[in-house]
């Protein structure tokens, strides 16, 4: 059976066993995450290999995946399976998704990102199996000697009703882990496609303010170079003194200046869109927090503006290997937040420090604070204190989710009242170059 194994790994489960199902054998399978990796390049050898060894996990090109999928999903336990396909085709990834498919990705690269929590489901999907099949021998075992033991009919039926408690318990643990475990891939999902639209609106953007740019650049020179020829000794006084042209002339003059002004503020737009989406940071790179901090208060000024004072406390802090975008969610998260926090007017303050090792950033608000009984579940997925439609839970689940996942911690300090505190603690490195 061809099949190949992550060089250096441990002993896994089968629940980490991938089926790569396509016609192009250069297409790389990730083995960061899998037990074992299976290659077929054709659905007759897919189903001869899942015959043999059934595949915890599936990523079917698209090319071959109205073959399989189908298929694949009407088993009684279906394995996540993947779709790789090109970004343009929605047609596809509605029917993909409409038909059972986990996901429908269209970069190879975020392949890895999704093998993760696939297995993690999978794991969850094979526990739940078990404990039903479980269920069902107990049951069994228990009713085939309940004639041949009537006597203890009473305490068979509490040992029955207890222990099938404690597996109903067991099954509604990881029915709700199952659920969380949805949830965060569709958040991710969610904000990769916003990353998408931010970095594609920012690209749109670019051309069309640039020349606007240049015009008013080229406006403003024409401007100066008029009041210089109407100020000179060649013109006529008629024209010197003429206070119609001049005031019109001034008149230009201010628009040209407000044009100017409203052409950088674009511009500074544009770049912090750029600069929050970052897509093309699929692998780790070393980054600048305070550029991330910049570029996302840029974008939520339309929370803050008008009624909330920002205080940039910036220490000097080396760059740290992260994921621009990733982190970028969570300070927008952190700011967001903040700003919901505070009723009329307030203070946001953005602290930056080295400590040894570690770069932490604390940002604290002046708003009513998080009550004691809740502080102790404000990372639980699904909690929220806000009013229904307007928060998911969600959030603050996911942004420690990234902080972990850049081997850093998230602590939240609050007092009614006063305000809430997130300090976020980062290595400044935590990759080598050769890893």
């Amino acid at each position: 059976m061809p099949s190949e194994s992550p060089s250096g790994s441990g002993p896994k489960t089968d629940a980490e066993r991938l089926l790569l199902v396509s016609s192009d054998p250069a297409l790389p399978a990730s083995v960061a995450s899998a037990a074992e990796v299976h290659r077929a390049a054709d659905a007759a050898s897919a189903h001869r290999l899942l015959a043999e060894t059934p595949a915890a996990v599936v990523v079917i090109e698209a090319g071959l995946a109205t073959e399989l999928l189908p298929e694949l999903a009407q088993q009684e336990y279906p394995p996540p399976v993947i779709i790789l396909g090109p970004a343009d085709r929605a047609d596809l990834r509605r029917w993909a998704l409409e038909n059972g498919a986990l996901a429908y990705l269209s970069s190879r690269s975020e392949l890895d990102l999704w093998l993760r929590p696939a297995f993690s489901y999978c794991r969850l999907q094979m526990d739940n199996k078990l404990i039903r099949e479980e269920t069902d021998r107990i049951h069994s075992e228990l009713l085939a000697s309940y004639g041949a033991v009537a006597e203890h009919s009473k305490v068979l039926e509490a040992e029955v009703k207890r222990r099938t408690e404690q597996l109903e318990q067991l099954v509604e643990q990881r029915t709700e882990a199952l659920q969380r475990t949805n949830q965060q891939l569709y958040a991710q999902e969610k904000m990769a496609a916003l990353g998408a639209l931010v970095a594609g609106i920012a690209h749109d953007m670019h051309t069309p303010i640039g020349t606007i740019t240049s015009n008013s650049d080229v406006l403003n020179r024409s401007l100066a170079k008029l009041r210089e020829i109407i100020g000179g000794e060649s013109c006529p006084e008629s024209f010197r003194n003429n206070r119609d042209l001049n005031r019109v002339l001034g008149m230009l003059e201010d628009i040209a200046r407000v044009n100017q002004l409203a052409c950088d503020r674009i511009i500074g737009i544009v770049r912090s869109l750029r600069n929050f989406a970052r897509l093309d940071e699929a692998e780790v790179q070393n980054i600048d927090l305070h550029e991330g901090l910049e570029s996302t208060l840029t974008l939520v000024h339309h929370e803050l503006k008008n009624r909330i004072t920002v205080v940039k406390e910036f220490g000097d802090i080396p760059k740290v290997a992260g994921h621009t975008n990733q982190l970028n969610q969570v300070f927008m998260n952190m700011f967001v937040n903040a700003a919901h926090a505070i009723q009329g007017k307030g203070t946001i303050t953005i602290r930056t420090w080295r400590d040894g090792e570690l770069v932490r950033i604390r940002i604290s608000d002046s708003g009513s604070g998080i009550k004691p009984e809740h502080l102790a579940r404000i990372f639980d997925t699904g909690f929220t204190t806000k009013s229904a439609g307007v928060g998911t839970g969600l959030g603050l689940a996911i942004c420690q989710r990234i902080v972990q996942d850049h081997k850093g911690t998230i602590e939240v300090e609050s007092e009614v009242g006063r305000g809430t505190t997130f300090t976020i603690s980062l290595p400044i490195q935590w990759k080598t170059s050769s890893s």
